[in-house]
């Protein structure tokens, strides 16, 4: 007899888990805050693959799916659709098996990546100015020149 059957028998809900991973090279923590006032933590080693209850999946990722059906409900999505993860106690864990993306205002590395390249436009805006500063004098010098040369 499985364990699913044996819980519906003795009249003990099956607890569902959701497996969660650490791609971040930082300990990752979530603090659970249960309705009765207690608090408790899951800690994910940088790495570390663990199941945790189904019913703190909520807590961990916020989702955005998309999905009419759940903006009616509320913002956040409350069946487990895929979607993009906008907030939660732990956004940069890894829900196993989805494809939930991360929002990039959550992403470390793309937020650097994006610092990068706004850094770089500046660069290049900046550059293109000199350049155009440049040739500017040099056209005025050229001019200068050109009419305070004496003739012959």
């Amino acid at each position: 007899m499985s364990t699913l059957q044996q819980s519906i028998q003795n009249g003990i809900p099956e607890q569902r888990t959701t497996t969660w991973h650490n791609p971040t090279d930082k300990v990752q923590r979530v603090v659970i805050h249960e309705g009765n006032g207690l608090k408790f933590a899951f800690v994910l080693q940088p790495g570390e693959t663990k199941p945790l209850d189904s019913r703190y999946d909520r807590t961990i990722h916020m989702v955005d799916c998309g999905q009419e059906e759940c903006h009616r409900r509320g913002w956040f999505c409350s069946k487990g659709h895929d979607g993009i993860v906008v907030g939660g106690e732990a956004p940069l864990l890894k829900r196993v098996g989805c494809s939930d993306t991360l929002d990039q205002t959550l992403d470390p590395a793309a937020s650097k990546r994006k610092e990068i390249e706004q850094q770089l436009d500046r660069e290049i805006e900046r550059e293109k100015i000199v350049a155009e500063a440049r040739a500017r004098r040099a056209a005025e010098y050229d001019a200068a020149t050109a009419t305070s040369k004496p003739k012959k």
